[in-house]
């Protein structure tokens, strides 16, 4: 990353000084934005983007796990059989699963990008934004930081959650290399849905070796401790220390998110809010089957690990246990949120106490995270809209001509209701 400031200096369209379009914003931003610059200026939208390295030291507390899941022998047999007779899954996802996640350079050396309004030095407002699962690229939340910075006068973080973004090994995010992968898992599975390149590494992940759900649930969750306390400290120069700190969570980021605010670790999150866009659902209760995100085999399998999970079949796993011992808290929010009719009674007392500081925004057509399994579990505000298009939960704005109109008032409307919220916290 290069120690200079990179100026994007186009020029101004007297329009866009009172709202930039939202089709427009994502198209100039997606070719201004990069990681490789330790400070950007896009002077068009009044915006700074600031580039910081970020050393995970949760990861030399991560333990190590076995490289498949509770299977039995047979079925450990089989798999190392189908492995030798399938290259490009054994070289690029099973080789990596040999490797224990803490020893994963570019998840653990990673950076994180701060937008922020460029008239400002410091910003005593700032809002996590907590993306999906199994995401790889930034493009899509461009235009939400910058709504979100533009409408709230905050600093926005896009930080990327564990082995997602440019946390994940590059091979991953490669077509010509996962098609492959997903080709031979088809083979072991002829009755799979909707498995694709996008989805096959994390499926492959996932599914023989579930833990890592967890595992990568715990580096993400201490990670962004790590990243408060440093702000805390005066580390971040952009970002005033006494800054109140708040959530825009989408999909699993507001399980994460959730999870943060239940755990409260260290008091840091005792005062946050979380706007939860599309999320909130307790596991069971989401469906995350989708080409972008899970093929049915992998949630089948983590259905399966996280229901003997809570039933208490990981007391041999040394694993669950140093975590168990080093972050009590977290587990137990995390159990709290995995099945709906585990821990009703003191899940729904824990968000009666954040009833206040939680509010959502679900879609009515949205097969991932069906509104009805969001309003079941959030005690706050919960707003549910149909956009007059076709939409989905993966693509809630999508780019056709056609329909940009639409689009540009649904996107309008949902970070109006975002920023409102969340301006009026702290």
């Amino acid at each position: 990353m290069h120690n200079t400031t990179l100026i994007r200096n186009n020029p101004v369209n007297k329009l866009f000084m009172k709202e930039p379009s939202y089709a427009d914003v994502y198209t100039e931003l997606k070719k201004m934005y990069t990681l490789h610059e330790k400070t950007v200026r896009i002077e068009k939208y009044n915006l700074d983007i600031y580039n910081y390295s970020f050393h995970s030291g949760a990861h030399s507390k991560l333990p190590s796990i076995e490289e498949y899941s509770d299977k039995d022998h047979a079925f450990t047999a089989l798999m190392k059989y189908y492995l030798v007779n399938n290259s490009y899954t054994n070289r690029f996802i099973f080789k990596m699963l040999q490797i224990a996640d803490k020893d994963v350079e570019e998840n653990n050396h990673f950076i994180y990008s701060v937008f922020k309004p460029a008239n400002l030095p410091a910003v005593h407002k700032t809002i996590l934004l907590l993306h999906g699962l199994n995401e790889r690229e930034w493009y899509k939340y461009l235009p939400w930081a910058e709504a979100l910075v533009r409408k709230t006068n905050s600093a926005v973080i896009l930080f990327p959650i564990a082995f997602h973004m440019n946390r994940a090994p590059v091979e991953w995010s490669n077509p010509r290399l996962m098609i492959h992968v997903a080709a031979e898992r088809k083979k072991l599975f002829p009755g799979l849905s909707t498995c694709s390149f996008a989805n096959t590494a994390i499926s492959h992940r996932l599914q023989f070796a579930p833990q890592r759900l967890l595992l990568s649930g715990v580096q993400s969750f201490l990670d962004i401790v790590q990243l408060i306390r440093e702000i805390r400290k005066g580390l971040i120069p952009v970002i005033d220390k006494n800054t109140d700190f708040n959530i825009f969570g989408y999909s699993i980021g507001v399980f994460l998110a959730e999870i943060l605010l239940m755990a409260n670790p260290s008091g840091l999150l005792g005062n946050s809010g979380l706007f939860a866009f599309c999320g909130g659902a307790v596991l069971d209760n989401s469906y995350p089957v989708s080409r972008v995100i899970l093929d049915s085999e992998a949630l089948k399998e983590v259905s399966r690990y996280y229901n003997n999970f809570l039933k208490g079949h990981y007391q041999g796993d040394k694993a669950i246990h140093l975590i168990e011992k080093q972050n009590g808290e977290m587990l137990e929010s995390f159990k709290i949120m995995l099945r709906y009719n585990r821990y009703r009674k003191k899940r729904k007392s824990i968000f009666l106490k954040l009833a206040d500081r939680v509010t959502s925004l679900t879609l009515k057509n949205d097969r991932v995270m069906p509104p009805q399994s969001v309003t079941k579990i959030l005690q706050g505000s919960n707003l549910v809209l149909d956009f007059p298009y076709a939409y989905s939960h993966e693509n809630p704005f999508p780019l056709i001509s056609d329909i940009s109109d639409s689009v540009e008032h649904s996107f309008k409307t949902v970070m109006d209701k975002a920023s409102t919220f969340l301006m009026q916290r702290n």
